[in-house]
């Protein structure tokens, strides 16, 4: 039992058995990648480098197949929760339309920053 008593399972698995059973989330993470590729009007081929971000690009299978669907490895090397953190900060001052606020986080992107303007603007809706 747990702490309030309730009644629980444990079980190890290994890497190959869990990631057989979240081989179907894994594979629809791909659709948030293709959506953001159609709206920016980019094909996958004109993507120069992906920079993976958030928790679960810690995942070896998400970053091969992520691998697989650019062709190419992706970068992570920077740490996925302090890009986390800086991308939270930018979409808080997109949608507060915050004035005066420097935003050190575009420094980064150097060249891209007017391909990731276009993009950096809120969005409503779900997917599936």
């Amino acid at each position: 039992p747990d702490l309030a008593g309730r009644a629980g399972l444990e079980r190890r698995l290994t890497r190959a058995q869990a990631e057989a059973v979240w081989e179907g989330l894994f594979v629809r993470a791909i659709w948030p990648v293709e959506q953001v590729l159609k709206i920016s009007g980019f094909s996958k081929e004109e993507v120069d480098e992906v920079v993976l971000v958030g928790g679960t690009t810690r995942l070896p299978r998400i970053r091969q197949l992520i691998a697989e669907y650019f062709g190419k490895e992706p970068n992570w090397t920077i740490d996925p929760d302090q890009a986390v953190s800086w991308g939270t900060a930018v979409q808080a001052g997109i949608l507060t339309d915050a004035k005066g606020i420097k935003v050190a986080a575009t420094e980064y992107w150097g060249t891209g920053a007017k391909k990731c303007e276009s993009l950096a603007r809120p969005r409503v809706g779900h997917h599936p």
